[in-house]
């Protein structure tokens, strides 16, 4: 399928990341593909309890859209970790064949390529400031003519904390087992054998969140290095993991 085609039986599906991008670009963000025709899903991620955000509820209702409430408690990352897991489970399902992502925030260039290489259409809708590796994974990326009111962070509430050192969790021998086969088994789903850590992380966090809550701020990638659960090839975002040859866990062992 290419850009071009506007044929009616496509499938298109909108993620909102509603915590980067205003509701009031609404109709800016809708004639971006309001003429590619199609039936359109539409869902936003936030925490719509912050007034900056709730204007995205209208939206959904008005558009018959579904929006998932991400408690700011969830943290930092909470609305677009779970907006990258629904647009990969819809990906997987097969369910649609233009992916449109409203956000600027770069942490969704590796969903966009992901897209791409599965031969779907990967649209980026978002303000100016998105960086050029952001807008470079989409297929297309429509920038928003003029900033409306975009959304600022609720304030923070203060707190006094002491400074723990991170320590990297003791994982069970059982914990240590089911990591090992999910590596394998998404390892077995991409052509190159091995999957991307970030991609292992929100896989891990929508199976096991608590086990995932516990391997956050890059104590998964150590963890899987100190009990020989992965070989890792590639730095920086394009850090891979592949399950650890027979060979390896004989002398590990």
């Amino acid at each position: 399928m290419h850009l071009s085609d506007r044929s009616t039986g496509a499938q298109i599906a909108v993620f909102v990341d509603a915590e980067n991008i205003s509701a009031d670009n609404w109709p800016l963000i809708g004639a971006v593909f309001a003429g590619l025709g199609g039936a359109m899903t539409l869902t936003c991620f936030g925490d719509f309890t912050n007034p900056s955000h709730a204007g995205w509820l209208a939206v959904c209702r008005d558009n018959a859209g579904t929006a998932v409430m991400i408690p700011g408690s969830g943290g930092k990352n909470g609305a677009d970790i779970a907006l990258a897991v629904a647009a990969v489970e819809t990906l997987i399902a097969g369910a649609a064949d233009m992916f449109v992502i409203v956000s600027s925030d770069r942490d969704f260039a590796p969903l966009a390529h992901r897209i791409t290489n599965a031969g779907r259409i990967a649209v980026g809708i978002g303000y100016a400031s998105a960086s050029a590796e952001l807008r470079s994974a989409f297929d297309r990326y429509a920038v928003l003519p003029h900033r409306q009111a975009e959304p600022k962070p609720a304030p923070a509430v203060p707190r006094v904390e002491t400074q723990q050192p991170a320590l990297q969790p003791l994982l069970t021998p059982k914990q240590q087992n089911a990591l090992r086969a999910l590596v394998a088994r998404l390892s077995r789903d991409e052509k190159a054998g091995s999957v991307l850590l970030s991609r292992l992380g929100l896989v891990l966090r929508h199976e096991d969140p608590a086990l995932a809550a516990s391997l956050a701020k890059g104590r998964l990638r150590k963890t899987l290095n100190r009990y020989r659960l992965a070989e890792e090839q590639g730095e920086g975002t394009a850090i891979r993991v592949s399950p650890v040859a027979d060979a390896a866990l004989k002398r590990a062992g």
